[in-house]
């Protein structure tokens, strides 16, 4: 009686986590394809860069030309996410994402995980 007791706990934990992870990414990509409509974020298509504001350097522009699917999110001028992709990952759908982070001047390139990019607004 105590094993099945664990055991269901255990399965309903794991229902949970599955739970979350699942509803989480479909929050996720709604907030992605919702920025197109949100008025505090510009999203500039890759064969509209000359309309990309200065401030931008050649070699962000490079980046974009060379994925004919990056998109700029310019949000307050500080951070641009490049276009979100879905990968698999041994066998499992995962949202990767190259993010440029802009600091005074400066950016760094980085290609992560859904979990870890999505707050450096």
């Amino acid at each position: 009686m105590k094993n099945i007791l664990i055991c269901s706990l255990i399965g309903i934990g794991l229902a949970a986590c599955v739970t979350t992870q699942d509803d989480s990414l479909s929050q996720y990509e709604r907030e992605h394809f919702s920025t197109e409509k949100n008025p505090g974020l510009q999203t500039v298509p890759h064969k509209d860069l000359d309309t990309i504001p200065k401030g931008y350097t050649e070699r962000q522009i490079r980046i974009a030309i060379g994925n004919p699917k990056a998109r700029f999110v310019k949000n307050n001028g500080r951070t641009v996410i490049l276009e979100y992709f879905k990968k698999e990952h041994e066998g499992l759908p995962h949202l990767i994402h190259h993010c440029m982070i802009l600091r005074d001047g400066y950016y760094r390139e980085s290609m992560t995980s859904k979990f870890s990019c999505n707050r450096v607004n």
